[in-house]
């Protein structure tokens, strides 16, 4: 997988772009790629970016064909980038290029300012519609 991660950080902003090539599938190297460690190093405000016309597909589909160990620590890598996002001491906002669907779109619900480019894009989850639950937590 060609998993991509650009971070610039200059004058206070750390600017984050996520491009995989694809559909910026959120599988656990792709998230563990966002450093958002030298965004806070450096005291910055943080923007993520996806690429033009995709934000984020979601979860990576193929993590989930490789079995529950590899499923469950995508899952979790997500839960904790998204606690992570809630709990960050600068501000995070996102541009979202595109359509955002599932991690994608709970990404962008974490931010703290959500700008959007104005075009027949789609940013929901359908967990709720197909019946997917969320598993529990203990």
């Amino acid at each position: 997988m060609n998993t991509r991660s650009n971070i610039e950080i200059k004058d206070g902003i750390a600017r984050i772009s996520l491009d995989d090539g694809k559909v910026n599938a959120m599988s656990t190297e792709m998230m563990g790629e966002l450093n958002l460690d030298l965004s806070e190093e450096a005291s910055a405000v943080t923007i993520l970016t996806g690429r033009p016309g995709i934000f984020s597909a979601g979860f990576d589909l193929a993590t989930l064909n490789r079995g529950s160990d590899a499923m469950l620590a995508m899952l979790r890598t997500g839960a904790e980038l998204i606690l992570r996002l809630l709990a960050f001491p600068r501000p995070v906002v996102i541009a979202c290029t595109g359509h955002a669907y599932h991690m994608g779109a709970f990404i962008t619900l974490a931010s703290d300012v959500r700008f959007a480019v104005a075009e027949n894009w789609r940013i929901g989850m359908n967990e709720v519609a197909i019946g997917l639950t969320v598993p529990g937590c203990e």
